[in-house]
């Protein structure tokens, strides 16, 4: 800071860019050295003086393998157990399928963010806001889907395929046995979802003590990997993680950190900023309702949260993966119609009907509106097993895997409504005290391209999670005394 003399010769400051002292990397350790499925990892952050943690250039470091004694094993209920290196892969999203929850626990050891069935919010993200450039740096660092270049063999692949990456190369077969499997030691880097992701820079030098990173590791093997072989199943197995957080800290100057209090009103109360959250919630579709004749509407109410600035509502449906054939975090969007009812109101006022309008709907959730503006990994194909963008249900037979035989593509879709569009609902709309409902048209339409790929006795014995994203409008506080808090 200096200081120059106006006109009336008196003294005043001349602002200027702000002064780091040092900004230096560190990586912070987790609380135990390993962790095994079902456990729970907690990251202590600390405060730093005159210290910003910068997110956008922090990271995890993440390390998974076979416990020892306990390989990755085959279903026994086959005729023909097998499982083999060659068609054992990783989820399309690669390592974030182990995260069940990710949160921030607050320096007063209040949920700063709390992110339930992380998995299925980031597949839905991931396929709706990923383009190919970084698809290809995050196929290195998540281990999710890479770009496939144009197959001569197989026209049906190309950039825009999705498919869970092989763990061939580190993947063994264990001695003497065909249906056993020892996964090598893996190293992924990725970029957590949520608060650690969107605030550029966290002032962890204004908390009264440690915050924490805390993570629930999957209980199931099923969630993280699948077969791609069509006679191939995987049902068990134990793994053995570790856990780094890779950070970076923005040390300022005492001149620097006075400027920044003065500006953001440090001591006269809470110092605050806005930001955006995403929780979802659950419901079933029964098999029946997908196996009868005629259309009905199935009105569901989505519980959970109910934030005061509402921005936008997606929907997608997952199946289970009980013989671990199937990318566990394939999706699909249910239904012929979409449409949400909050409080007495329809959004939009006639229902979304149609491949196009549903997925301009969810498009217009992550801000695309133009194809200059798109940046997704969506993909129609209205023959074989790929089906069109939002096939109605997934095949059971084979795999969608990069070692698959017949199906090549992780089928992912969704449908959404962009509530910020509306007109007077810029910031979103405030459903504190109103309910919720999705309206989606069900059922089996033979004449439809929608209509399942696969056989009537599979439309009849599949049931569907639906689940249901919430995205909404936060205030983060850091108060005098050190609490940091979020409101909505």
């Amino acid at each position: 800071m200096t200081s120059v003399v106006s006109d009336a010769y008196i003294w005043e400051r001349c602002p200027r860019a702000i002064d780091t002292v040092n900004s230096y990397r560190t990586k912070l350790a987790s609380d135990a050295s390993t962790y095994q499925l079902g456990e729970i990892v907690r990251i202590a952050v600390p405060p730093v003086h005159h210290g910003f943690l910068n997110t956008a250039n922090s990271w995890l470091n993440v390390t998974v393998k076979s416990t020892d004694g306990q390989p990755l094993a085959a279903s026994t209920v086959q005729t023909t157990p097998k499982l083999s290196p060659a068609n054992l892969c990783f989820s399309h999203i690669g390592i974030n399928s182990c995260f069940d929850q990710v949160n921030v626990i607050g320096p007063n050891g209040q949920y700063v963010s709390n992110v339930q069935n992380y998995q299925p919010i980031y597949a839905v993200n991931w396929a709706n806001n990923t383009n190919r450039d970084n698809a290809m740096a995050n196929s290195i660092t998540d281990r999710s889907a890479p770009i496939e270049d144009l197959s001569i063999v197989n026209p049906d692949v190309t950039f825009h395929t999705v498919r869970g990456q092989s763990l061939a190369d580190e993947a063994t077969q264990v001695d003497g046995s065909t249906t056993q499997v020892t996964l090598g030691e893996v190293n992924c880097s990725p970029v957590l979802n949520g608060l650690l992701n969107t605030t550029k820079s966290l002032p962890v030098c204004w908390f009264s003590s440690d915050c924490y990173v805390e993570l629930y590791i999957t209980n199931d093997v099923r969630n993280m990997f699948f077969t791609a072989g069509q006679d191939e199943t995987l049902v068990s197995g134990g793994l053995t993680f570790s856990f780094e957080l890779d950070c970076q800290f923005d040390v300022v100057t005492d001149n620097s950190m006075r400027m920044i209090k003065d500006h953001a009103g440090y001591g006269l109360g809470p110092v605050s900023w806005s930001d955006t959250q995403q929780r979802c919630s659950t419901y079933t579709i029964r098999a029946d309702e997908l196996a009868q004749t005629a259309l009905n509407t199935k009105s569901q109410v989505i519980n959970g949260v109910k934030p005061r600035k509402l921005l936008s509502v997606q929907q997608a449906a997952f199946s289970s993966n009980q013989n671990g054939d199937r990318d566990p975090w394939e999706h699909v969007n249910p239904y012929f119609t979409f449409q949400l009812r909050i409080g007495t109101e329809l959004y939009p006022p006639r229902a979304q009907e149609g491949l196009a309008q549903m997925y301009a709907g969810v498009g217009e959730c992550y801000n695309q509106y133009a194809y200059t503006t798109q940046a997704n990994r969506i993909k129609f194909h209205e023959t074989n097993d790929i089906g069109p963008v939002f096939p109605r249900l997934h095949s059971s037979s084979g795999g969608s895997g990069s070692a698959g035989t017949t199906y090549n593509h992780v089928r992912v879709g969704s449908a959404g409504v962009n509530l910020a569009n509306f007109p007077g609902l810029s910031n979103g709309l405030d459903v504190s005290d109103v309910q919720i409902e999705s309206l989606g048209l069900l059922g089996k339409d033979t004449q439809s391209i929608w209509y399942n790929m696969g056989t009537t006795a599979e439309l009849e014995n599949a049931n569907y999670t639906v689940y249901s994203l919430k995205r909404y409008g936060v205030l983060y506080s850091v108060s005098d005394q050190g609490d940091f808090t979020v409101s909505y």
